[in-house]
């Protein structure tokens, strides 16, 4: 553990505005592969590729001559069907692996790294946050968005969405920071409180 905090400073430490100071770092749990958004994409997922792959076969079958451009035209159907039913698990695995929760004395950082190389950095000021929304669970784990922002099960729809594996849903969530699936999130919960309302003081 001081191993991976002490990797998580390193990593912060080129985005920190001066004299900055970290109170908390973590990460999103890997061992969680539902979300609760997961209760709807799950059975959609699964009738999109039933369906694609009934119509995929059923095409093959019938394929005589020109039948052929409709068995390539199903073919991305099917292949986004497997996609959305396991292939986004990978990507959301991949994507918390690399993702990096910090709470500091001025703003709420989500760091993150991109695909195709190079980090992504999702900052917000506490001073200038309307809201702290929390979703906890009996185990003490749970979600922090910090703002507000249209939701389902009380956090940003598209965020959810997005750390679901869900394409293209990142570039349509707002600008909302959010701690998915962290331990003792309570406490981190009431850090963020107690900084919001001291930084709040601060600029008064």
């Amino acid at each position: 553990m001081a191993a991976a905090a002490g990797t998580d400073h390193e990593r912060l430490a080129p985005h920190l505005l001066p004299a900055e100071r970290v109170i908390w770092t973590g990460r999103p749990s890997l061992s969680r592969w539902l979300s609760p958004i997961d209760l709807w994409l799950v059975p959609f997922t699964l009738m999109w590729g039933a369906f694609a792959i009934l119509w995929e076969a059923s095409v093959l079958v019938l394929a005589r001559g020109g039948g052929i451009l409709f068995a390539l035209w199903g073919v991305p159907f099917v292949l986004i069907g497997q996609y959305m039913i396991w292939g986004r698990f990978l990507v959301r695995r991949f994507r918390r692996r690399h993702t990096t929760y910090a709470l500091t004395d001025r703003r709420v950082l989500v760091l993150s790294r991109r695909w195709r190389g190079g980090e992504q950095l999702q900052a917000s000021f506490l001073s200038q946050m309307p809201a702290i929304n929390l979703r906890r669970r009996s185990d003490g784990s749970g979600t922090i968005q910090f703002g507000s922002a249209p939701g389902v099960f009380g956090m940003s729809m598209w965020a959810s969405l997005a750390d679901a594996g869900w394409p293209v849903a990142g570039s349509l969530a707002p600008d909302v920071p959010v701690f998915f699936d962290i331990a003792d999130v309570a406490a981190v919960y009431q850090q963020a409180t107690d900084q919001r309302n001291a930084a709040s003081l601060a600029h008064a």
